[in-house]
């Protein structure tokens, strides 16, 4: 059995990469959500639960890249490595020192967290990179929209160019163009009125 302080150790690492792990798949399972209601629609709402489940997901990573980063140097620091099994220490007295069976227990139990730290820091990654290929296809589906926009607006604009010419000789000669029919205009009460066109 393993002596209590690394038992503590075990647990309390174990523990911290549960809590993780659990992190990993609700934050995976909140992307694939987000995922599908965005291939329906964007919507500012859904741009930004994925911004923040972004921000989550790098905290994250960031922290157990510094847990991996804690494993690594304890493992290089043999000192700290020799005096980690207490237990064992205090019985023997003072000037007691580890055993080699006791050092390779720590060395062995830091190694396999250690391993286990990397695989996490690795799902970590990975769920980053997919968020960040996710925005990626959210800007250029933006970008498209953004261009159509453009493209529609550029249309409107032609039609409103076309019909203003007509706007602008009406608004410049006003009803002072020929037209025959206005001088042809005869009734019981209006005589026809004998004019000539210039």
């Amino acid at each position: 059995a393993a002596p209590f302080e690394l038992a503590a150790l075990e647990a309390m690492i174990e523990l911290a990469i549960q809590g993780y792990m659990g992190e990993v798949e609700r934050n995976s399972e909140l992307l694939r959500r987000l995922l599908q209601e965005l291939r329906k629609a964007i919507t500012a709402e859904l741009l930004n639960e994925t911004y923040a489940l972004k921000g989550r997901v790098l905290r994250a990573l960031h922290q157990v890249s510094g847990a991996r980063s804690a494993l690594e140097k304890l493992q290089s620091e043999e000192a700290a490595v020799r005096i980690m099994p207490l237990t064992a220490l205090r019985e023997r007295g003072e000037g007691g020192s580890a055993t080699a069976g006791e050092i390779e227990q720590v060395e062995i139990l830091l190694d396999a967290y250690e391993v286990e730290v990397e695989s996490l820091e690795t799902k970590l990654s990975l769920l980053l990179k997919e968020i960040q290929s996710s925005e990626d296809v959210l800007n250029l589906r933006l970008e498209n929209i953004q261009k159509n926009t453009f493209l529609a607006n550029a249309f409107f604009h032609m039609v409103l160019a076309v019909l203003g010419i007509p706007t602008v000789v009406a608004g410049w000669w006003g009803t002072n163009l020929w037209s025959g029919s206005k001088f042809s205009l005869s009734g019981p009460t209006t005589p026809a009125v004998n004019y000539t066109a210039p």
